[in-house]
């Protein structure tokens, strides 16, 4: 099996033609060096093999497989590789204008997504306590959407000031905090205590019931 093979390859961006007419092929054990001028076509043509973007004419095949068709399932590994050494390693700006790095900027897209579910646990808590008492699993889901829904609307009533704050939906926000958007740690910390009180009293009062059912044996 020829692990690179392509034949005819075009892209083009706009009036731009980025490759033209490409035919590559890297037989098993070749080391490949693939030089060119700024604006050759080099990076492009490694994209289309990683099945990073798309071609505009021509065919791709890697270990027998079309990235372009097949995506992850034809590159695996190779793919995200590829895709770390394209992108990943380049410094990234935040919203609030600071430049970090590659690496810090993929705890921050870490850091992020847990602090986005704090408050999706609240609503998981909520569903959680409808569950252990209604035993219905649709009233559950029903209801925790109504819940969250009236959070909604309480965040939406005129005059209701800093309240607004400590509602569930502004905890939803908290994470922007972390890209230099709003006041940081004090809104996350918030986020972290309001969300913990509101998931608390619903887990609290659900397990409860559940004792309380379960030493009764109903």
């Amino acid at each position: 099996m020829v692990p690179v093979e392509v034949r005819g390859l075009v892209k083009r961006y706009g009036r731009v033609l980025a490759v033209d007419d490409v035919d590559l092929t890297v037989e098993r054990g070749d080391v490949y060096g693939y030089l060119g001028p700024n604006g050759a076509g080099k990076t492009t043509t490694l994209r289309i093999l990683l099945g990073l973007i798309r071609p505009d004419a021509g065919s791709v095949r890697l270990f027998g497989r079309d990235p372009v068709g097949e995506g992850a399932r034809a590159t695996g590994g190779v793919s995200l590789v590829g895709a770390l050494l394209s992108w990943g390693f380049h410094p990234v700006r935040t919203t609030g204008g600071a430049t970090v790095a590659a690496g810090h900027a993929l705890g921050l897209v870490v850091a992020a997504y847990a602090v986005y579910l704090l408050p999706v646990l609240v609503i998981a808590s909520f569903a959680f306590f409808l569950s252990t008492v209604t035993r219905n699993s649709a009233a559950a889901l029903v209801g925790a959407l109504l819940f969250a829904l009236g959070f909604q609307l309480v965040a939406a009533l005129p005059g209701i000031g800093s309240v607004k704050h400590y509602l569930l939906p502004a905890q939803f926000n908290a994470w922007e905090s972390l890209f230099g958007r709003g006041d940081g740690d004090a809104l996350i910390a918030r986020a972290a205590w309001t969300c913990a009180l509101y998931a608390g009293i619903p887990l609290l009062a659900g397990w409860l019931y559940f004792r309380r059912r379960d030493v009764a044996g109903d």
